[in-house]
């Protein structure tokens, strides 16, 4: 600890609880167990639905059409896009981050560290990541000098040894972020077959597990879970849009 800052040299301390996932590991493996029970992936933009009454019936790709019993509108940040197709407000919008992923030479820390604007840990692939930045800058992608600097001195203010290390690799992301910061789970208001599953900020990952269950639960089981996603719902964006308009 001595080497994130002097002042710890002389006292101990202890870091437990910690667990990290691997996000490309854990969808990979998600879309493996899939295909064993006889899913099929299909890598296509979706560009509309057709419906029938308060039914979606197909999901328009740029070249055909897929016919549906169920249709979840999992699309992460391009969730509002699906707002014109099913006319209710999904106020869904990107959140930018982006990461350093950085070689440190000497031992790394023991734990996951973090401070009020940055956090930093070693992973499985040897690398401390140090991350990450929030910005809403639309849907660009594309790693900022800004967001850089702006890592790399938060860091060694956590821990002086990082500027010793060495910048790997820098990404960006995009991730889904709602307008009251919380998750939209559930069905979709005023349709019998569209439930929609996005709005986890920096968390989706972590959350992809139960989100996945409720869609699960609702559908096979009437639209009824053991999970309390009441306050999800996609329905409060409507109720809030309603009383904004009777003002």
């Amino acid at each position: 600890m001595s080497r994130v800052c002097p002042l710890t040299s002389s006292k101990r301390y202890a870091c437990t609880g910690t667990r990290l996932v691997d996000s490309y590991l854990y969808t990979s493996a998600l879309f493996k167990a899939a295909e064993s029970r006889g899913t099929v992936l299909r890598l296509a933009q979706a560009v509309g639905l057709k419906t029938s009454g308060g039914r979606v019936t197909a999901v328009r790709l740029t070249d055909e059409e897929l016919a549906c019993e169920h249709v979840i509108i999992a699309s992460g940040p391009w969730a509002g896009e699906s707002e014109s197709w099913l006319g209710i407000p999904i106020p869904v919008e990107p959140l930018k981050g982006e990461i350093l992923r950085m070689a440190l030479p000497g031992p790394a820390p023991v734990c996951e560290m973090e401070s009020g604007d940055v956090s930093l840990g070693q992973r499985a692939d040897g690398l401390i990541w140090v991350g990450a930045t929030e910005e809403r800058c639309g849907f660009d992608m594309q790693p900022s000098d800004a967001a850089r600097d702006k890592l790399l001195a938060a860091a060694i203010r956590l821990m002086p040894a990082m500027s010793a290390a060495r910048i790997v690799q820098h990404t960006a992301c995009l991730r889904p972020a709602t307008s009251d910061r919380l998750p939209i789970i559930g069905k979709a208001p005023g349709w019998d077959n569209v439930y929609l599953a996005t709005g986890g900020r920096k968390k989706g990952i972590l959350l992809a597990a139960g989100m996945g269950q409720a869609m699960a639960d609702l559908i096979a089981a009437n639209g009824r879970t053991n999970l309390s996603i009441d306050p999800f719902a996609p329905g409060r964006f409507a109720t809030r849009s309603a009383e904004e308009a009777s003002r």
